[in-house]
């Protein structure tokens, strides 16, 4: 048999794999690089992500209350209810609140234009033309104090006192939303059932279970704070239902107050009222049991403990034994413009009017014919006594800066020469106790080019 001669021949897969490992050897660095890139690029876009949802995408809870603000401020038709959505939303334990160091320590030379009258007697219209008219306002939960939003042109006396004023219109606030919230069952079951229901619980129930003589005090001292502040106008809710507190203060801390009234017939008001949702002192507690009354919130407290004997606590912080406790919903009540008209209650309203006009009608210094009463009204205000009730905002505009004016010295009165028309809006959200900060969307805000919008509700001070 011949020899077999063996030749050692590359393997044809040989050669592929040695193709295929010097292509690899070839592409290595570049296939690096770019596997590098893709990571790198990968990494850069999460970064990047993160970034956006910290600088522009709101938390949860602003998104829902900014959704929430412009639903309920958009829900009615008439263009001249809309307002922005919200500028700032800040929750009352950060917002600043007018304590010391920014408490103002003097009396005010800023005169004071007090509206009395309740409200449903004509009281925006009044606001509108002190707007106008360029002096620091307030009605309810509106206000005006610059002609552009924010407060970096507002002095810092006018600040202090409409932050004050949200303070006082949170409590009075609470107060509504609690005897409502009782009138539901009480405040051991949840309001809602969603998620929320539990938290929402744990809120409410410290809130609405304040103790009511310390309510009083915190409602005392914030008053102080307004009527020692650069604010001119207080018109509207609370300020006629704290007319002796008010008053009193008024006496301690300015140098000149005028007080304004329209005179309505008892009645016809009373008809007006009670198809708004009020809160309302009881009957058995109020001005000689006359009827439910929206009139002296701090006086029904004071007769709500004399009546049932009790002591109002001065230490908050350890109360003794026999001193008792009393809650919102034992001394108010919240009636709701849902109910059936009562003939009784009615007549208790037009009761409680009628002394309210009876006693601050005679010291009234404004008295506009809003509604075209026409017998003799005893007022120090004879220039009024001839008006019609058809007086316009330009009228009543005139007459405020007439009235105003004529308490200032000559030396500060052009400190008022710019109309308001900047109007804005403070809405206090129960549910997460914050403060929700708007504009008026008709009313023309001037734009301060090269100024920085601060909002009032803001955390700092300018």
């Amino acid at each position: 048999m011949p020899s077999m001669v063996y030749a050692t021949l590359p393997h044809a897969d040989n050669g592929v794999a040695m193709q295929q490992q010097q292509s690899r050897n070839h592409i290595k660095p570049d296939d690096r690089r770019y596997r590098l890139g893709v990571k790198v690029n990968f990494i850069f876009m999460l970064m990047l992500i993160f970034i956006c949802e910290l600088l522009f995408v709101k938390p949860r809870f602003l998104r829902e209350q900014s959704t929430l603000s412009l639903k309920q401020n958009m829900v009615n038709s008439n263009p001249t209810q809309r307002w922005t959505t919200p500028i700032a939303t800040v929750t009352h334990n950060q917002a600043t609140t007018p304590n010391s160091p920014y408490a103002i320590a003097n009396v005010s030379t800023t005169p004071l234009f007090y509206h009395i009258s309740p409200g449903s007697t004509g009281s925006r219209s009044l606001y509108h033309a002190a707007c106008h008219a360029g002096f620091p306002s307030i009605h309810h939960k509106s206000f005006c104090i610059a002609s552009s939003r924010g407060i970096a042109t507002v002095a810092r006396e006018v600040v202090v006192g409409v932050r004050a004023h949200y303070e006082l219109l949170r409590l009075y606030s609470l107060a509504g939303e609690c005897c409502k919230l009782w009138n539901k069952g009480g405040l051991e079951e949840p309001i809602h059932d969603d998620d929320d229901a539990v938290e929402e619980k744990a809120l409410l129930s410290p809130l609405c279970f304040t103790p009511l003589d310390e309510w009083a005090d915190q409602v005392r001292h914030h008053l102080r704070t307004v009527m020692q502040s650069g604010l001119v106008g207080l018109f509207d809710t609370p300020y006629p239902y704290l007319a002796p507190q008010v008053l009193d203060l008024a006496k301690q801390w300015r140098t000149s107050t005028i007080l304004a009234m329209t005179e309505r017939d008892p009645t016809s008001w009373a008809k007006s009222r009670i198809k708004h949702g009020l809160l309302l002192c009881r009957e058995e507690y109020s001005y000689k049991r006359l009827g439910s009354s929206e009139f002296d919130v701090l006086g029904c407290i004071t007769r709500a403990y004399q009546w049932n004997n009790l002591t109002i606590s001065t230490n908050h912080e350890s109360k003794p034994p026999n001193v008792a406790t009393l809650h919102f919903w034992d001394v108010f009540r919240y009636r709701s413009h849902h109910e059936e008209i009562d003939s009784e209650f009615q007549i208790g309203l037009e009761h409680q009017m009628e002394h309210h006009q009876t006693i601050y009608l005679p010291l009234a210094r404004y008295t506009p014919n809003f509604f075209g009463v026409t017998h003799n009204k005893s007022t120090t205000d004879k220039q009024n006594t001839a008006q019609h009730h058809h007086i316009n905002e330009k009228d009543v505009s005139r007459d405020i800066r007439h009235h105003v004016l004529s308490a200032k010295k000559s030396s500060s009165r052009h400190d008022y020469n710019v109309s308001l028309k900047c109007r804005g809006r403070v809405n206090w959200d129960m549910k997460h106790d914050a403060f929700i900060e708007l504009y008026h969307l008709p009313k023309t805000c001037d734009f301060m080019e090269g100024t920085e919008m601060i909002p009032l509700m803001s955390f700092g001070f300018h």
